[in-house]
C-alpha cells in the first residue's frame, strides 16, 4: 500500500520573505524518516525557516503527486534500501525536470553513490546513518538552497546586459510589446526579450514564485503586499490590476506559493 503523511514545523516563523520549505522524505523505514524530520525540523527552526515535510513510503507513492504536478519540492531524501531502482529512476526524472532541487541519497551500499551525484545529490549516506551525519546532510542542503535565494538571473535591456536578483523584482508589465522590470528598490527597466520567454526562464524557482494576476502581468508572490477585488499591492506600493473573475483563484495560488497549503 502506498502511503503519504504530512508534517509541519515551526509555522510561524519568517525568513526574508521565504514563507516555507518544502521537504520530501521517500523511505520504507519510518525510523529513518523519523530521524530525517526531526532534524529538519530543528535545523530549519534554528535559521528562521518553515517547513512542510511529506513522507512517502516509497518511491511510486511520491510518483503520483509527482506526475500531478501537486508538490514543487526543495529538497528530498531517497533511500534506497527498498524498490532503489524505482527510486534512480523517479530521482533522474524529478533532476530532469527540477534542477534545483537538492536532494540527498541513502543507501545499504555505495554501489549507486557515483549515478547519484551525477544526478547532483548533496550528500550519500550509509544506513544506518548516524545524527551527525543526517545534520550534515541537511545542513548542505540548507546551505545550498539560501544560496539559490540569492541567485541572480542575467536580462538583456534596452542598455545591454543586466544581472538582476530575483528576490529584487516585483513585477514584469507588457505594454505595446515591450516588456518593464519593476524592481524593489524603484528601479524600472525595460527589456528586449518577450514576456512568455521571460516567464520560462523564471518558472521552476524554488523561493520565488512568479504569478501572472492578468494577461500581460507576472509577479513575485514574495513581494505582493495586499490583494483586493480588483488590485493587489506590491511591497513597493505599486497597484495592479486583478481581473475580478480569476481573483479567487489568483489568490489560492499567491497563499500556496507562500504557505504551501
Amino acid at each position: 500500500m502506498n502511503k503519504k503523511y504530512i508534517f509541519y514545523y515551526n509555522m510561524r516563523s519568517k525568513r526574508g520573505g521565504v514563507a516555507m520549505l518544502l521537504a520530501g522524505i521517500i523511505s520504507h523505514s519510518e525510523e529513518t524518516a523519523g530521524l530525517i524530520r526531526r532534524f529538519l525540523g530543528e535545523m530549519t527552526r534554528s535559521r528562521g525557516l518553515s517547513l512542510s515535510c511529506v513522507s512517502y513510503d516509497n518511491s511510486y507513492a511520491f510518483l503520483g503527486d509527482w506526475r500531478r504536478g501537486e508538490e514543487r519540492f526543495d529538497l528530498l531524501f531517497w533511500d534506497l534500501s527498498f524498490l532503489p531502482e524505482g527510486a534512480m529512476q523517479t530521482a533522474a526524472d524529478v533532476r530532469e525536470r527540477w534542477s534545483d532541487t537538492e536532494m540527498v541519497f541513502l543507501a545499504e551500499d555505495d554501489s549507486r553513490a557515483l549515478a547519484a551525484f551525477r544526478l547532483g545529490a548533496q550528500h550519500y549516506l550509509l544506513l544506518p546513518a548516524t545524527e551527525a551525519e543526517v545534520r550534515e546532510a541537511i545542513d548542505r542542503c540548507l546551505s545550498a538552497l539560501e544560496g539559490s535565494w540569492r541567485r541572480k538571473v542575467l536580462l538583456k535591456t534596452a542598455d545591454g546586459w543586466r544581472s538582476v536578483a530575483l528576490a529584487d523584482i516585483e513585477a514584469v508589465i507588457s505594454e505595446d510589446h515591450v516588456q518593464r522590470l519593476y524592481l524593489s528598490g524603484g528601479e524600472e527597466l525595460c527589456l528586449s526579450s518577450t514576456l512568455s520567454s521571460l516567464t520560462e526562464r523564471l518558472r521552476g524557482r524554488s523561493a520565488f514564485h512568479f504569478l501572472s494576476p492578468g494577461r500581460g502581468i507576472l509577479v513575485n508572490a514574495e513581494r505582493v503586499k495586499a490583494i483586493g477585488q480588483d488590485t493587489l499591492t506590491l511591497e513597493g506600493g505599486r497597484e495592479l490590476p486583478l481581473v475580478k473573475r480569476k481573483a479567487g483563484i489568483f489568490r489560492r495560488e499567491w497563499e500556496k506559493a507562500l504557505c504551501r497549503v
